[in-house]
């Protein structure tokens, strides 16, 4: 196995956890290296644990692990192995059967994210040394999870930083023509083909469950509701009205589909196609409960004071439409804004509001979307439960 001496001042940055070395951090490598070689890191003479290399991307070496071993398919199926025993004691299979299996540097795997939706695999890659591995992840997912089909989804932004083109398709297997999952429950439409991330916002679960707790008797507004996951638990919680908003005609029409499918009244439920912030600017209602659930509003470090305007005028104008104790749940999916920089963005739309906002509980993603210690950057979502007053 080749090696790479980091600088002493990143050494700590490593044992403290950060699965990232960025390429100012190099000291000396053994060459020759090639993108998605698996390298030994050290300090001087001190071993720190194996990564692996990109000569390409800013993030020169993603670690995987403490331990001198190489990330090839006997590896892959023993990270699969603990992730699904890991995901199965945290879920029940009869009111769940769709949660993320692999959750990149938080399962030992970087670059590497699998959704399971029922016996279907959903597979992103976003680095060049997972794509070069490619027909190993697929060997050990038939292997280990024995599915009937494995989807990829890499076609986010992300993979242009590490130079790779956009890559989705069916690798393995046959899609069904409906595919159907569980969630505490309900029933929705997933199209991993089709629909956002791999088809569904899997971070979200335990986020929609609390809704359901709160919903009884309370009018629901639900922004960005993409296929309805929130809509459908504030109303399997009574909620007395939900109101779904989306810009998307078809994810309006699948959020409807799904309501029929659970077979829920649908009396007390409405749906308006528009723009999130014209609806806000523009409707005279006051509710109980808000969900504003947008999607990214930065995707560029540079680009992170628009963000913040952005973020800080759509809370602004939830907040001035809650009645008083209402609850806000509002979220950000934008890697460039941490939980604090977020935290400090409410503040600044509660002064504005006039109104006292308490904050009753910080929400992120559920447990099967673990991440490591130090490494922030993997806690993407960020939220807060609000209490408007």
């Amino acid at each position: 196995m080749k090696r790479v001496w980091i600088k002493p001042k990143a050494r700590k940055h490593i044992v403290g956890g950060h699965p990232w070395v960025f390429s100012g951090a190099i000291a000396r490598t053994e060459e020759p290296l090639d993108a998605s070689d698996t390298v030994a890191v050290y300090e001087g003479e001190a071993f720190l644990g194996c990564g692996l290399y990109n000569p390409d991307s800013q993030i020169r070496i993603r670690m995987f692990s403490r331990l001198e071993r190489e990330c090839d398919g006997a590896y892959l199926e023993q990270v699969l192995r603990e992730a699904q025993s890991r995901r199965l004691e945290l879920l029940n299979p009869a009111q769940t059967n769709c949660y993320r299996l692999l959750n990149s540097e938080g399962d030992g795997v970087p670059g590497l994210v699998v959704d399971i939706y029922d016996s279907v695999a959903v597979l992103q890659i976003t680095t060049a040394a997972m794509d070069a591995r490619r027909t190993q992840i697929v060997e050990q997912l038939r292997l280990v999870l024995e599915p009937i089909a494995i989807i990829e989804r890499s076609d986010g932004s992300v993979r242009q930083m590490e130079g790779l083109a956009p890559s989705s398709g069916v690798l393995w297997g046959t899609l069904p023509e409906s595919l159907q999952v569980r969630e505490n429950g309900i029933t929705y439409v997933v199209q991993p083909l089709e629909g956002q991330k791999t088809g569904f916002y899997l971070d979200q679960r335990d986020n929609r469950l609390l809704l359901r707790h709160l919903s009884q008797g309370r009018e629901v507004l639900n922004c960005f509701c993409y296929t309805g996951g929130f809509s459908l638990n504030a109303l399997r919680g009574e909620a007395s009205l939900v109101k779904s908003v989306d810009v998307s005609a078809t994810a309006l029409h699948l959020l409807s589909t799904n309501i029929r499918l659970n077979q829920m009244d649908d009396s007390s439920h409405i749906m308006v196609k528009e723009d999130v912030f014209d609806f806000l600017r523009s409707d005279q209602e006051q509710y109980d409960t808000i969900i504003l659930d947008p999607p990214p509003f930065v995707k560029r470090a540079d680009k992170i004071a628009q963000a913040e305007a952005a973020y800080k005028d759509i809370n602004l104008l939830a907040m001035r439409k809650l009645r008083p104790g209402g609850h806000l749940l509002s979220f950000s999916c934008s890697g460039h804004m941490d939980i604090q920089r977020f935290e400090e963005v409410l503040r600044w739309a509660a002064m504005d509001s006039g109104k006292t906002v308490r904050v009753l509980q910080r929400l992120g993603a559920g447990m099967d979307h673990p991440r490591i210690l130090g490494h922030r950057e993997g806690e993407y979502l960020k939220g807060f439960l609000l209490q408007v007053q």
